[in-house]
């Protein structure tokens, strides 16, 4: 996990070895992966490759700086999400709990947790991951209510 001085801990893991101490963490953060039935009953838990047009600068050092391109994947898990990046050599995933986690859309689709953002294009976004971020949403929505109702 890295963490930025200035900002909270973001929940940022390097992917390249297979570590169960880093995959016990994920789950505690966003929940175990959903099974292979509970994937095709939701019609998959995944999105395709997002392109991603800013970020903030406390991102930047997961990324492959040598490359134009930066695309993003994001898979949903029944806590919150995770989002995977490719870095120069390593490949890294930014857990979000869903508590954390705030989605606008204006001219860009953004992604916002733990003092960092992402503004991915909406081009690659709609159509074809349209469904898939309904889904997110309304998981983030069903999650959100749950916890208000323990709450109150």
């Amino acid at each position: 996990m890295f963490k930025d001085k200035n900002r909270s801990a973001m929940k940022i893991f390097n992917k390249n070895f297979n570590d169960p101490n880093l995959t016990k963490e994920i789950d505690t953060l966003v929940g175990l992966p959903f099974s292979f039935r509970e994937r095709i009953k939701r019609g998959g838990i995944g999105s395709t490759k997002l392109l991603v047009r800013e970020m903030s600068e406390n991102l930047q050092p997961y990324f492959d700086k040598s490359v134009n391109l930066t695309y993003v994947s994001i898979e949903q898990r029944p806590l919150g999400i995770i989002v995977y990046m490719k870095g120069n050599v390593n490949d890294y995933c930014w857990a979000i709990p869903f508590y954390q986690l705030s989605i606008f859309q204006s001219d860009y689709f953004s992604v916002h947790a733990q003092g960092a953002f992402l503004k991915i294009d909406l081009k690659s976004v709609y159509p074809q991951n349209g469904k898939f971020i309904e889904r997110v949403l309304s998981a983030k929505a069903s999650y959100s209510s749950a916890v208000s109702a323990i709450n109150e």
